[in-house]
């Protein structure tokens, strides 16, 4: 009997199920039909409307008929010309607006480039001119460091060292796609061996005293071509200590009279080998 009680519990609970599943399609069904009407009788309407429309459209085409059949016909055709030749004007005034904005666009630019161009033959007066002094200056600095650097030499008396001197020239190269002259220096460095031949030497084979000097001379070269005696009349000699005394001696002698003011930093026994004439700071 409980199995007979369950059985038809269940089939209870699927026929509810059923029922209210039953209902709601019939609600939704009845929801369908009523949408279905309004449109249906939208439907007439719409087609009532289009043969409404139809029936317009036979009158107009007829009248229209009528009229190019009448003597106004002439002046229909008059009127459409003259709306497809209001049309071409409209058209041409709008290029022609076009090409005379291009007209001032390319006025506008060809003023710019007679400014560009006369800007240009200005900046390259101003580069030539540039250029004429950089030479000159590069010339005159290379003939001051050679005539100092012959001098100091003889002064200085290095064993086997001969001459130093810089050759300025020009050497052609390229830059991205373009082939550039540039100037180019070339130190020379002539030493002689015990029995008096000569020989070209490198840089590299320079003592340290010797590198010393030459970028000493180098320095001496510029601040006088470059007239930074006028500006700064002022010289400062510092770390000189792979000079021996002797030659910084000679070298503070020498430079003294290219400075109004000459300091130098030396060491105590490099002190010693200077005259008793300068003024010297031992302590601050």
């Amino acid at each position: 009997m409980q199995a007979q009680i369950d059985d038809l519990t269940s089939r209870r609970k699927a026929l509810r199920e059923r029922s209210q599943r039953r209902g709601e399609i019939e609600t939704r069904l009845s929801a369908i039909e009523d949408d279905l009407e309004r449109r249906q009788h939208r439907i007439e309407e719409l087609e009532a409307e289009r043969d409404e429309q139809r029936a317009r459209i036979d009158d107009l085409e007829s009248d229209a008929e009528t009229f190019e059949n009448a003597e106004y016909s002439d002046i229909i055709e008059t009127h459409r010309e003259l709306n497809r030749l209001e049309l071409e004007r409209e058209n041409l005034e709008t290029e022609r607006d076009e090409v005379q904005a291009r007209i001032d666009e390319i006025e506008a630019i060809l003023a710019d480039r007679h400014d560009l161009e006369d800007r240009r033959e200005t900046v390259e007066e101003a580069l030539t001119e540039c250029r004429t002094r950089v030479d000159r200056l590069e010339e005159t600095a290379v003939d001051a460091f050679n005539e100092h650097m012959d001098s100091i030499l003889s002064l200085l008396e290095y064993e086997n060292l001969d001459r130093i001197w810089i050759d300025r020239r020009e050497k052609t190269v390229r830059e991205g796609r373009q082939t550039v002259t540039k100037t180019a220096f070339d130190l020379h460095i002539i030493r002689s061996t015990a029995d008096g031949t000569s020989y070209e030497d490198t840089i590299d084979h320079l003592s340290e005293s010797e590198r010393e000097v030459t970028g000493l001379v180098v320095a001496l070269a510029g601040y006088l071509v470059h007239d930074v005696y006028d500006v700064v009349p002022f010289m400062l000699l510092d770390s000189l200590e792979a000079i021996d005394s002797d030659r910084i001696a000679a070298l503070v002698e020498y430079l003294e009279e290219y400075a109004d003011c000459l300091v130098v930093a030396l060491l105590r026994e490099d002190a010693e080998a200077l005259p008793n004439s300068y003024s010297y700071v031992q302590e601050i």
